[in-house]
């Protein structure tokens, strides 16, 4: 899935914590779906070991930031 051209950073993780991700977006960057966005592990895949999610931001600096803290 593709968003739209106003989410035009990109992250793809392999983690299982991604909750504790999330929580920290929340405090670190803002509001899910205004500031950052968060594409789900696919429960198909997670059955064979994919533990993949993609996370999408607005801003540069939000995306540089959470790619230190998490990759």
């Amino acid at each position: 899935m593709m968003l739209g051209p106003e989410w035009p950073y990109r992250v793809t993780l392999d983690r299982e914590d991604w909750e504790e991700i999330q929580n920290w977006c929340l405090v670190n960057i803002g509001d899910f779906d205004q500031f950052w966005y968060k594409l789900g592990i696919d429960p198909m895949a997670y059955m064979v070991g994919d533990r993949r999610t993609t996370w999408f931001f607005k801003r540069e600096e939000d995306a540089i930031m959470f790619t230190l803290k998490w990759l």
